[in-house]
């Protein structure tokens, strides 16, 4: 029973500073005093549960919310809020299928217009470290951070082979830019790594 009082003060407590409410506010929305919810955030003693049904409203919770260990509540958030969902799948796919459209379209276009099909295929290659440029952005604004340092690798290696390959086309062998891309991958994997870290 213990435990239950003290997962209820310590979310309520948790929910009003997230929400930057005072114990007073608190009490007044709740037609309650201040040494009540005090009391409540405390742990010396915990509301009814109308009280914590009308919380959970003000809150946008469950009621089973303030029953929760709330170490268990903040791992479940992070993990849902960095995972990829169905819909942040979706959205990425279009993004990268819109690129690969461009390249397409560009490589169609010079197909019947252009007189010179030399080296047309590259259009199917620059929009593979394109794409990965787009899922890096999309990883930072979603904060998917687990899966950045791969997009960030491919995109590495990716766009120095389409520069390689974009030379080649134009009778250059520049090989030795692969050599760039090992101290480049080392500061990727360090900097995830202390990332992590902190």
């Amino acid at each position: 029973m213990s435990e239950i009082r003290e997962n209820i003060s310590k979310n309520i407590l948790e929910l009003r500073k997230k929400n930057n409410i005072t114990q007073i506010e608190l009490a007044e929305r709740l037609n309650y005093t201040d040494k009540a919810v005090s009391k409540w955030e405390r742990g010396e003693s915990i509301p009814d549960v109308e009280i914590l049904y009308q919380m959970s409203k003000m809150f946008n919770v469950t009621v089973d919310y303030f029953f929760q260990d709330p170490m268990s509540i903040d791992e479940k958030k992070e993990y849902s809020t960095k995972r990829f969902t169905a819909p942040k799948i979706i959205q990425l796919c279009l993004w990268v299928m819109f690129v690969w459209f461009v390249g397409t379209v560009i490589f169609v276009y010079n197909a019947i217009y252009g007189k010179d099909m030399t080296g047309l295929w590259i259009c199917f290659v620059w929009p593979l470290p394109i794409s990965f440029a787009i899922s890096v952005i999309y990883c930072v604004y979603y904060k998917i951070n687990y899966i950045i340092p791969v997009f960030l690798s491919a995109g590495l290696w990716s766009s120095l082979s389409a520069i390689y390959l974009q030379c080649l086309i134009l009778n250059e062998n520049i090989w030795l830019i692969f050599i760039l891309g090992i101290p480049l991958q080392i500061i990727i994997i360090l900097a995830y790594w202390l990332k992590k870290e902190n």
